[in-house]
């Protein structure tokens, strides 16, 4: 009895799992009468299914009931004959890699990445001096303006104190040439220097040793009143720099005084009006 009962725990031990006969569905295809051997491992079926279908074994997905098979996973899965296994995977070849290594804007200097996005190249700030660069991109943004400092011919002097409107002038006219050349953002030094000499206020520090926080309507006030000096401005030209006189400074710094003058015990006085033309300073 003992003998017997020894027999039948060795035959369970050693008997092999059977081949089972399933299904695969591929794409539109539906492979029938697949073998499983579900005591090799899974990647003799997949090496199968390679035969079949032409997908190398390491580019295939197979799932059963939604799970992806493993390399080492039969057991925990139930399969029996007729089951639907469903296989992932393309027979085209992986893409090359690209020639060249693709760039992402990370990978951009700031030169490279405002030429390729065409950004405007911006004003180094020298220490609180950002009411000079946001008045500057924005006097940069009128043509008429751009234009009449091309056919500007002064110089910069930084010495000569009875010149600073022409000076500020010409440091403004190559400032403008500057960042229309440059990638990078551009110190504007020149102007600074200039604009201290002609309004030391701007000039004041802090006990650090900084620059203080400055006006912008005030530096663009300051500004408009010294570019009013051009030459072909004061001659009345009609050109673009008299444009941009009579559309943009004109209405905006300058105006239009009337004065009354008469005498409340005279009624014989003959009052006297006067019209003349002012800069806001």
């Amino acid at each position: 009895m003992r003998s017997e009962t020894r027999n039948l725990v060795t035959s369970s031990h050693t008997a092999k799992m059977p081949i089972f006969t399933v299904s695969v569905k591929w794409g539109k295809e539906k492979l029938q009468g697949v073998p499983v051997d579900t005591e090799s491992p899974p990647w003799v079926f997949k090496s199968q299914l390679s035969e079949l279908t032409g997908v190398s074994p390491h580019r295939q997905r197979v799932l059963i009931r939604g799970v992806a098979l493993k390399d080492d996973e039969w057991g925990k899965f139930q399969i029996k004959d007729g089951s639907t296994l469903l296989l992932m995977g393309s027979v085209e070849e992986l893409p090359n890699a690209p020639a060249e290594r693709p760039m992402f804007v990370e990978d951009f200097s700031e030169a490279h990445l405002a030429n390729v996005m065409d950004l405007p190249t911006g004003l180094v700030n020298l220490g609180n001096t950002c009411y000079l660069n946001a008045t500057v991109q924005c006097l940069r943004k009128v043509p008429e303006l751009r234009e009449a400092l091309k056919r500007y011919k002064g110089s910069v002097q930084t010495t000569a104190i009875a010149n600073q409107a022409e000076s500020i002038t010409a440091a403004l006219r190559d400032l403008f040439d500057s960042l229309e050349r440059d990638a990078q953002a551009v110190p504007p030094i020149t102007l600074l220097q200039l604009l201290h000499l002609a309004c030391p206020q701007f000039a004041q520090e802090e006990d650090g040793g900084e620059y203080m926080l400055q006006d912008a309507r005030e530096c663009w006030q300051e500004l408009m009143n010294r570019l009013t000096k051009l030459p072909s401005w004061e001659d009345h030209k009609e050109d673009v720099s008299n444009v941009f006189v009579n559309l943009f400074v004109s209405p905006i710094t300058m105006g239009l005084s009337k004065s009354l003058l008469c005498c409340s015990q005279e009624p014989t006085f003959r009052s006297k009006v006067t019209k003349g033309r002012f800069v806001k300073r």
